[in-house]
């Protein structure tokens, strides 16, 4: 529907148009404040997290996601945690992935020797002994 009034014409709600970015003031949550999104995506692999992660960060403040970037850490196919959340504007939320059950390893000879090392590398770390066996 058109309507016209002393010469401005506006357009009905006909969908032509994205919305407008919202005023600075009108993004969620108070002004400055962190962003509160949808962090419990961990049973997506890494990359359709980061993907649907980004898409809440627009519904949420618009074109420029408040500048907040999304990143992936760790490598495997499954995601552990998304965190912060919330996040301040301007940060980073980042997705750590891992390997999934069973991605990766396919003895328990393989599990034993990447449990020595994780445990030897803890300690040198922490300046804590090796316990040995």
């Amino acid at each position: 529907m058109t309507t016209t009034t002393g010469g401005d014409t506006e357009q009905g709600d006909q969908g032509e148009e994205p919305p407008p970015e919202p005023p600075p003031d009108r993004l969620p949550g108070v002004p400055g404040g962190p962003i509160d999104y949808d962090s419990s995506k961990t049973g997506l692999p890494p990359d359709e997290a980061q993907i649907s992660v980004r898409e809440d960060l627009k519904g949420l403040c618009g074109r420029d996601s408040c500048g907040i970037d999304v990143v992936i850490s760790g490598k495997g196919s499954c995601t552990s945690r998304i965190s912060p959340d919330p996040v301040p504007r301007n940060g980073t939320i980042t997705i750590t992935a891992r390997l999934c059950d069973g991605e990766g390893t396919t003895s328990e000879e393989t599990t034993e020797e990447t449990t020595e090392e994780t445990t030897e590398e803890t300690a040198e770390l922490t300046g804590e002994s090796v316990p040995t066996t």
